[in-house]
């Protein structure tokens, strides 16, 4: 009878054993997927982010050019319709302006960021989570020009 014990005890150890080199293998694997994910936001966010942004200075300079007069009320001269991604690498994203450039940044991990300058001394507002957004021109009376930024 010891021997049919012995047996039975061996059966249950291999099994505890092998449940427990499956878990750890189920751990190592999962582990392997996020860390790829990861890798693959942080390379194709970067990309993404990048060309977000300049399509945004693309779009400005399409509107902005340098009046050949100045109007005597406030006037929106013009506006572009763009259609950005609503997400950049599975990630959501705020693009908004830094003084007088574009900035886009992830709003969740991974944290990227991208600044690309217009080169125009502007009054530049308004902010997009991206989707379908407007980017408008408006010229003042007193000589200034403004670039508005919304989400439509």
């Amino acid at each position: 009878m010891k021997i049919f014990g012995r047996k039975a005890q061996s059966s249950l150890v291999a099994h505890t054993i092998l449940v427990a080199f499956s878990m750890i293998l189920i751990i190592v694997i999962l582990n392997s997927l996020s860390s790829i994910k990861e890798e693959y936001q942080d390379f194709i966010g970067s990309i993404e982010i990048k060309e977000v942004c300049h399509r945004i200075s693309s779009a400005i300079d399409k509107i902005y050019d340098e009046p050949s007069y100045w109007s005597l009320t406030n006037e929106s001269m013009c506006s572009i319709d763009l259609a950005l991604p609503d997400r950049v690498a599975n990630i959501n994203y705020l693009v908004d302006f830094n003084g007088s450039d574009v900035y886009v940044r992830t709003t969740e991990k991974p944290l990227l960021n991208y600044t690309c300058a217009t080169g125009y001394n502007l009054t530049f507002s308004g902010s997009t989570t991206g989707g379908m957004t407007k980017i408008s021109r408006i010229d003042y009376s007193n000589g200034s020009t403004a670039i508005l930024l919304t989400k439509i």
